[in-house]
């Protein structure tokens, strides 16, 4: 399921004003691209359904400056997620302990 936002509506979401149906859940840290190009990824939860929704959000600039913002351009959609659990297994190289 997707929901398509206006730009007014997705500024709202962005900067945490939130129109009532959508409360912010989780922001992943802003990851680097090129120098000055971020992204991140919001969880928000559409209130009157129970569903959770992410959208991408990109920044440019410093924060000795001005950021521009994706959401600037235009509306976004919100894609339909739920939250998985994985178990993960990692190998790593470790020293043989010395029989006494």
């Amino acid at each position: 399921m997707k929901i398509q936002l206006s730009q007014q509506e997705f500024r709202e979401l962005a900067c945490g004003e939130a129109f009532d149906d959508f409360e912010q859940v989780e922001t992943s840290d802003w990851e680097v691209d090129y120098y000055k190009w971020q992204h991140c990824k919001v969880i928000v939860k559409q209130i009157s359904t129970g569903k959770f929704f992410s959208y991408p959000l990109a920044r440019s600039g410093s924060p000795y400056s001005d950021y521009y913002y994706s959401y600037e351009d235009g509306g976004v959609k919100l894609t339909e997620v739920k939250l998985v659990e994985k178990q993960v297994i990692t190998k790593t190289w470790e020293p043989v302990k010395e029989e006494a």
